[in-house]
């Protein structure tokens, strides 16, 4: 992906989180029924800790194909993090393009479960304030443009990649067939945070223990469970008139 293609990405990204920021999805979950991440998530490792040299080494591994198309990925990835662009990310390995308007019911129960990872994984990030590498080292990141945003967040877990691995939960569940494949975007997702700079490889881990503990806690919802019964029966809806065509 060349550099024009890139900052046109990036300005079509901008442009839509702008348009539907005020539009953020329901949660199925209260504060009090999210699952506490600080029960669960263990301490990151401090630079001083020997595990820090695992996060070190793969920070170190992430810079080293930032041009490559790894690197071009996780350039793209970094601006489609957010419930309402997820949809694009998966929609190759999912086999349908989610969107509101051609499939409401699989858009809803994802958006909705997205917004409930993201309040899980943002009581996690308030707690720990874990700096991001980029500002742990005073490096540059593979995208400088979103640094000064991003300098005052923090970095565990990463949120990016709970997102995803929510999204990835829930697409799985609604096609189980397509587990594989849409695991496997998920895994290269959240790397992409470590080649980008922004996160260590504990934050993308500790991302998908977020996301399973609020996709379980999510089965517990009445309503979380009407959804996804409504996005399933969707689905085959839409596999079969594909299968009829």
């Amino acid at each position: 992906m060349n550099r024009m293609r890139r900052f046109a990405t990036c300005a079509l990204a901008l442009l839509l989180a702008w348009v539907v920021a005020s539009a953020v999805p329901p949660r199925f979950m209260t504060p009090e029924t999210q699952p506490d991440p600080l029960k669960f998530l263990p301490e990151p490792p401090a630079p001083s800790d020997r595990l820090f040299f695992n996060d070190w080494t793969q920070y170190q591994w992430g810079k080293s194909v930032r041009d490559t198309e790894a690197g071009a990925l996780a350039y793209y990835d970094a601006y489609h993090g957010s419930w309402y662009n997820l949809c694009e990310v998966f929609a190759e390995q999912f086999g349908l393009n989610v969107t509101p308007e051609t499939t409401p019911a699989i858009y809803e129960v994802m958006s909705r479960s997205v917004t409930d990872a993201h309040q899980v994984n943002r009581t996690a990030k308030n707690h720990f304030r874990r700096p991001r590498p980029y500002v742990q080292f005073n490096e540059p990141s593979l995208v400088p443009e979103k640094e000064e945003e991003e300098r005052t967040d923090f970095s565990y877990p990463s949120g990016h990649s709970t997102r995803g691995w929510i999204v990835a939960f829930v697409l799985s569940e609604i096609n189980p067939e397509a587990t594989a494949d849409i695991f496997a975007r998920a895994v290269t997702f959240a790397q992409g945070r470590v080649i980008a700079g922004y996160h260590y490889q504990s934050d993308v881990e500790a991302s998908r223990l977020a996301a399973m503990a609020t996709f379980i806690a999510l089965h517990g919802n009445a309503e979380f469970c009407e959804k996804m019964a409504a996005a399933k029966a969707e689905f085959q809806r839409i596999k079969s008139l594909s299968a009829g065509n």
